[in-house]
């Protein structure tokens, strides 16, 4: 199974930094997005050291079958998800250390996406608002559940899909990197010829509706037109937020 893709990371037009970071590491079979938080220094920061964490321990882990960071997992179909998990925990002790450290970081965080890939499969790991979609057959599917007030008043079905549009909080995360301790949703997926990941920060993923994200993909031959489509189109409907996005394909 082949992995092609590629990424762009952009400002907007609102705010003065981008604290959003991405890693591409396409040996290592790796691909991670992280949305920082905690002000212009610490968000840059976080979201930094949470891709740098994830990467770290898991190439330092890669041929470790005990190698694991959290006492108690749910079921994972392999290795490669134990350690994915691992890892993520791992950047989050990284961020509330740093923190801890310095009194200008206090309160820093981030949110992160990852897809760690192996034969036939991938694996993915959660943690706030940023999301991960897969395209396949003409449909797109969101993978990853938002750690938001407004996803999670929608679960609970106290305020309506049409009332979510213009929701004043749509910012407010329920879950981060960076506190004491972290809740990380892993699952995997069985990898098809064809199949798009799409990874991205809520810069994009709240501006362009994901049947447009999906038309965008499809449409367009070249990976690197395609990311720069889906960060123009979050540009001219208000760039309101930093636009991080990666779209990989899967060559069988």
């Amino acid at each position: 199974m082949q992995i092609s893709g590629a990424a762009l990371s952009d400002t907007g037009r609102k705010r003065p930094v981008n604290e959003d970071s991405y890693g591409y590491f396409e040996n290592e079979r790796l691909f991670i997005l992280s949305d920082g938080m905690g002000g212009h220094v610490g968000g840059q920061l976080a979201s930094r050291l949470a891709v740098e964490a994830i990467n770290e321990y898991c190439r330092n882990h890669s041929y470790d079958e005990d190698a694991t960071l959290a006492i108690n997992f749910a079921f994972l179909p392999s290795r490669n998800g134990k350690r994915l998990k691992s890892a993520i925990q791992y950047a989050n002790q990284k961020i509330f250390e740093q923190a801890q450290k310095n009194p200008a970081y206090q309160g820093m965080g981030a949110t992160v996406v990852a897809l760690l890939f192996e034969k036939d499969s991938v694996n993915i790991g959660n943690v706030g608002d940023s999301r991960i979609y897969l395209i396949r057959d003409n449909a797109i599917r969101q993978l990853t559940e938002d750690h938001s007030l407004l996803a999670e008043l929608l679960r609970r079905r106290e305020i309506t899909p049409e009332a979510a549009k213009t929701f004043p909080y749509k910012n407010v995360i329920t879950r981060a990197l960076g506190r004491k301790d972290v809740i990380v949703d892993t699952s995997s997926e069985k990898c098809r010829d064809n199949d798009f990941f799409v990874l991205c920060s809520d810069g994009l993923s709240n501006m362009v509706p994901d049947q447009e994200i999906l038309q965008i993909v499809l449409n367009q031959n070249d990976l690197n037109l395609a990311c720069h489509e889906l960060v123009d189109l979050a540009n001219r409907r208000g760039g309101t937020d930093n636009i991080t996005v990666i779209v990989l394909k899967v060559n069988d």
